[in-house]
């Protein structure tokens, strides 16, 4: 019984997954209107790795995909700066396709002044 337990404790602990299978991560931020966020996948590095912004964020000035080869060997970063005058909330869709596994990161981002 304890067993069975434990296992349920440690599924309830990973990334939900919808109907396709492909895991769900979703990212809270908050960041001002004055500020850019940038997030790296450090696991996103090779030719058969891949990132697609599935859904646009609606308030951006900024909101794309970079690599910095100098630095992390074209690891893909993603950097979301807000419209200068926003206050609001917003969110961007991204779709990791890493070595046949796919992750849907919802990055939700609250804007303030």
């Amino acid at each position: 019984m304890r067993r069975l337990l434990f296992i349920l404790a440690i599924l309830s602990l990973t990334n939900s997954c919808n109907k396709d299978g492909v895991a769900t991560i979703t990212v809270n931020i908050s960041i001002r209107n004055t500020e850019s966020y940038h997030i790296w996948w450090w696991d996103v590095c090779s030719i058969n790795e891949t990132a697609v912004i599935v859904k646009q964020a609606n308030h951006y000035e900024l909101s794309e995909f970079y690599s910095d080869s100098a630095t992390t060997n074209d690891c893909i970063f993603y950097v979301y700066k807000p419209d200068s005058n926003y206050i609001g909330s917003d969110y961007v869709e991204i779709m990791l396709h890493k070595q046949g596994n796919d992750e849907l990161h919802i990055i939700n981002i609250s804007v303030n002044d």
